[in-house]
Parts: C-alpha cells; sequence; structure tokens
C-alpha cells in the first residue's frame, strides 16, 4: 500500500487501497469464516480485476514524464 501513494496520485491510490481492502475483509470474515467456499472464485476474480486495473493505470502513468516542481 505504501507503494501505491508513492507511484500513483492520492485519490486513485486510496480508492485502490480500499478496493483491494475491502476484498480481503469480504474473503476472511465474512467468506472464510463461515465455510462458504464456494464464494472463493468471486473474491479470487475481483481481486485480479483491481490488480489488471492497478497494472494499466500504472503503465499509463509510465508514458508521462516526471517533470520536478522549482520553488521560487
Amino acid at each position: 500500500m505504501p507503494l501505491l501513494l508513492l507511484s500513483l496520485p492520492l485519490g486513485r491510490a486510496v480508492v485502490f487501497m480500499l478496493a483491494l481492502s475491502w476484498i480481503n475483509l469480504l474473503e476472511w470474515p465474512i467468506i472464510l469464516s463461515r465455510g462458504l467456499v464456494d464464494l472463493l472464485p468471486l473474491t479470487i476474480m475481483a481481486r485480479t480485476l483491481v490488480l489488471i486495473l492497478l497494472a494499466w493505470e500504472l503503465y499509463r502513468h509510465m508514458d508521462k514524464p516526471v517533470v520536478p516542481k522549482t520553488v521560487i
């Protein structure tokens, strides 16, 4: 999560962190503790989708050159 905060703008990093946290929270206390193993593919697909979107977002940011801000 610290790498997300360092590599993305704050708003987008928070959205990705909340999405991944929500999926993990959904997986352990709700699905696995109740023995609903049939729902695990849902969390796997959701996490994979979020990670694909994150990879796409990071790829888009690789195109832009980093211009340091000058303080006068």
